[in-house]
């Protein structure tokens, strides 16, 4: 395209034409702003570093899961054997 066809078709069609070098700038300026944008997501990434929350997998505080565990079974079974007493009773 020369610079009459251009002239041409800047009249007609108005000033918002790109030239190549227009998208060349759009395209760096676009780059450029990801790049800034996207940066504090890697300096601030870290390790991903996986543990059990289970104590009984990872073994920290393993003792008092054990003891919360046991507790909860015998009250429940205390609840029970009580209910059928009181039931017993009753009747």
């Amino acid at each position: 395209m020369n610079k009459r066809e251009y002239e041409l078709l800047k009249s007609a069609v108005g000033p918002h034409i790109w030239s190549h070098w227009d998208l060349l700038k759009a395209f760096l300026a676009g780059a450029a702003l990801v790049g800034i944008l996207m940066l504090p997501g890697y300096v601030l990434a870290d390790e991903i570093k996986f543990g059990f929350k289970n104590p009984s997998f990872s073994g920290v505080g393993t003792g008092s899961h054990y003891l919360t565990v046991e507790n909860q079974e015998y009250s429940r079974k205390k609840a029970i054997e009580d209910a059928l007493e009181a039931a017993r009773k009753a009747a």
